[in-house]
This record gives structure tokens, C-alpha cells and sequence, in this order.
């Protein structure tokens, strides 16, 4: 199995070993085999270059995408929080005001209103549970058909 990077090394051996290092057949200097295998490799390097070059821009690619999501996410989740922070100075408004009349009422009606109050909140827990209870899904006995 051949790597794609190894791949225009491994061309580049087989040429040298089969220009016979710039001679010809019959042992006689041949310039022109110098020339043309060093253009060889020279295109060779440059295809090697150019898969690689490739290659980082794919990996770029890569980046700038993930980069992108990242930033939409954290607009997302920016707009999230805004919302979240007006909800909860709404309800921190309600709650402050709900206190407020709470105090008014205590202070206006005395111990006797303060003490219907508590036995009206007790009430409607004690409501609320009861109807959680009988309103819950039965479970089936194993002994039953």
C-alpha cells in the first residue's frame, strides 16, 4: 500500500535508478538525461507541493467551518441568555411586588388576617398534593389479572 505523500518519493527512486546516473546505454555521457531527470524530479516535487497544498486547504476548509459553527452557536446561545436575564428580572419584579402586598396585607388586617392567610396557603398545598396523589397513574399489582 502506497501513502499519497510517499507516492512522488517513491516515482522519484525509480527514475534515478532507471536514468543510469547520466549515461546512456552504451556508457557514453548523455546531457540530455541530466536535463530531463532533473525536470523530472523538479515536476515531481511540484506535484508533491501541490497535494499537499491540497491537502491544507481542505484542512483549512475544515477550520473555517468549525469556526463558523462555533460563532453561531455563541450568538445563539447569547440570545438564550439575554432572554433569560429579562425573564428573570420580570419575575424578580412580580415577586417584589406579590411581597409588597403580602406586608400591606399583614400590616392592615392585623394577626387574624395574617392567620387566614397562612391557613388559605396550607390549604391549597394540601390541595394540590391530594389531587397530585389521586390524579398519578396506577401502578398494576403483580397478583392481579
Amino acid at each position: 500500500e502506497i501513502n499519497n505523500e510517499d507516492q512522488p518519493l517513491n516515482l522519484s527512486r525509480h527514475l534515478m535508478a532507471a536514468s543510469t546516473k547520466g549515461k546512456s546505454i552504451l556508457n557514453i555521457p548523455n546531457r540530455s538525461s541530466d536535463h530531463s531527470h532533473q525536470r523530472n524530479e523538479e515536476l515531481l516535487l511540484e506535484r508533491h507541493n501541490d497535494i499537499q497544498l491540497q491537502e491544507l486547504q481542505r484542512m483549512t476548509q475544515g477550520i473555517k467551518n468549525i469556526a463558523v459553527d462555533l460563532d453561531s452557536s455563541l450568538k445563539e446561545s447569547s440570545d438564550i441568555m439575554d432572554e433569560l436575564g429579562t425573564e428573570m428580572d420580570q419575575k424578580k419584579s412580580m415577586i417584589g411586588t406579590a411581597m409588597g402586598k403580602l406586608s400591606e396585607v399583614g400590616n392592615a388586617g392585623g394577626t387574624k388576617s395574617m392567620c387566614f392567610l397562612i391557613l388559605f396557603v396550607v390549604f391549597m398545598v394540601t390541595l394540590i398534593y391530594l389531587a397530585v396523589w389521586y390524579l398519578r397513574p396506577k401502578e398494576e399489582s403483580a397478583g392481579t389479572s
